[in-house]
């Protein structure tokens, strides 16, 4: 090795640390903190190649603030720095995590890394949101915004900032900067205070939002403006978002937002004049993932648009909020399904349907199909179809669902997904209850490809059947086990 060129051992050097796939890597904090590992232990062979790995910046270029077993503040610290140091003028990756850290810790690492913002080319960021008392922001949030705000982070393309979730802590916004982060192609805030909506960045790929209803949400303006300028959006994933105006009316004079490269669209917990105005507005004939769950619906709207949005999308997934299930009325449940119904007739492209925690989500597909007319062809690509948390729906209502398909000749379901939770009875039903459940399962069977049954076992290795939970539990108590299981198997 001694006679080979100085540069020739470099460039291998890269190639040993440096993600070679052709993929970005940066945005991976496992992968940033494992080339971390690797510079070091090429760094400690021998004299000669610890020379030249000190030499090539670029292997230097992944920073990693982790807490790890024998490391002090101080090791910390100077490994930082030595790091920085090393890496010279290249882009950096940085991960930070301010779980297991001291806040005054992370404070004087962010100090560090901020006098290098402008080399920021990723940043991953986790903090621990656990406080005596509700603070603006806590102590890691606020060493990162100071970070940030030393100088702009003009080569930032990936911001994921996380804080472990704490409910009934109230957090306000801290303004992070990223006016100046115009080629941001990747942002993940969860369950942090923190302003994003000042970010200007048309190459925007990836905006992922969760967690964000325990504070003030930013603007409906500032919202529709971020996606009003990122025609690159490739995925958005709204969780628990509110938002600063809730009335209806605020919307009346927004345009349509184009986002043509549009995949995945997840709207979890959104303020209602949200989620109508984004279903109704987005232009995303590209789409072909939308998962949707809702909760109460307090008002009525007008759901005749979806078309725009989702005319073309394959995989959907409908989720009805489990919080809101008790406190839900007849009549909010009621607009809650006329959202299901509006949506069934404007996806006449999707294969793929899961329908959680809402047993009336087919009932109403079922009674779309009885009324004929362009309703007789709901969905008429579906080939799979999974229904999961819908106690309350029988078997007959599944395949009087399959019936009416048939009916409209509509293609048989490839795949039928049930949870054996959903439909179990007790033996105290009577044999003949028992053996018309038999019955509605062997027809259910006929009229699909494929019938799969999840759910089969709870967490002590119990086998669920159509016997029932309960009965179990009674023989359990008896001691009569073994019997129970020779009468299941009979």
């Amino acid at each position: 090795m001694d006679t080979l060129p100085l540069e020739l051992i470099s460039d291998v050097l890269e190639r040993a640390v440096l993600d070679t796939s052709g993929k970005d890597q940066r945005s991976n904090p496992q992968s940033n903190y494992q080339r971390g590992r690797q510079s070091l232990t090429l760094s400690h062979i021998n004299q000669h190649l610890r020379r030249i790995a000190i030499g090539t910046p670029k292997i230097w270029s992944s920073i990693e603030v982790v807490a790890y077993a024998g490391g002090t503040p101080a090791s910390r610290h100077d490994a930082l720095l030595a790091n920085l140091a090393r890496s010279r003028n290249c882009d950096i990756g940085v991960l930070v995590d301010g779980t297991a850290l001291g806040a005054n810790e992370v404070a004087k690492c962010m100090l560090a890394l901020g006098q290098h913002t402008s080399r920021w080319s990723s940043i991953t960021f986790r903090g621990d949101a656990v406080v005596h008392q509700p603070e603006p922001a806590t102590p890691v949030v606020k060493a990162l915004a100071a970070a940030l705000q030393m100088a702009p982070a003009h080569r930032l393309r990936f911001l994921h900032a996380s804080e472990r979730k704490k409910s009934g802590r109230s957090v306000g916004q801290v303004d992070l900067g990223l006016g100046g982060a115009n080629l941001l192609t990747s942002l993940s805030v969860k369950h942090v205070g923190v302003e994003w909506c000042s970010i200007s960045s048309v190459l925007l790929e990836d905006l992922n939002l969760e967690g964000l209803g325990e504070m003030k949400g930013p603007s409906v303006n500032a919202f529709v403006n971020v996606l009003a300028s990122s025609p690159r959006l490739r995925t958005l994933c709204i969780h628990d978002l509110v938002t600063d105006e809730d009335d209806a009316t605020v919307f009346s004079s927004r345009k349509a937002i184009d986002l043509p490269v549009l995949t995945n669209l997840e709207l979890e917990g959104v303020s209602l004049p949200l989620t109508h105005y984004l279903l109704t507005h987005i232009d995303a004939q590209g789409l072909q993932r939308a998962r949707l769950s809702v909760g109460d619906f307090p008002q009525e709207y007008d759901w005749t648009n979806l078309s725009r949005c989702l005319g073309g999308v394959m995989h959907v997934e409908w989720c009805r909020q489990r919080e809101g299930l008790a406190r839900m009325t007849e009549v909010q449940a009621v607009r809650v399904g006329l959202l299901f119904e509006a949506l069934v007739n404007h996806i006449p492209k999707a294969t793929h349907v899961s329908v959680s925690h809402d047993d009336q989500a087919i009932r109403y597909c079922i009674h779309g199909m009885e009324n004929g007319g362009s309703n007789s062809t709901i969905m008429p690509e579906l080939v799979s179809l999974r229904c999961h948390a819908v106690k309350g729906l029988s078997l007959a209502e599944l395949r009087s669902f399959l019936a009416k398909r048939a009916a409209s000749n509509l293609p048989m379901l490839k795949r039928l997904s049930i949870s054996a939770l959903d439909f179990s009875i007790t033996v105290s039903t009577g044999r003949a209850t028992l053996e018309r459940q038999d019955e509605a399962l062997a027809l259910l069977r006929g009229a699909v490809d494929e019938l799969v049954i999840t759910d089969t076992a709870d967490n002590d290795g119990f086998r669920y059947t159509f016997f029932g939970w309960r009965d179990y539990q009674s023989y359990l108590r008896a001691g009569r086990v073994r019997e129970y299981m020779q009468e299941m198997d009979e």
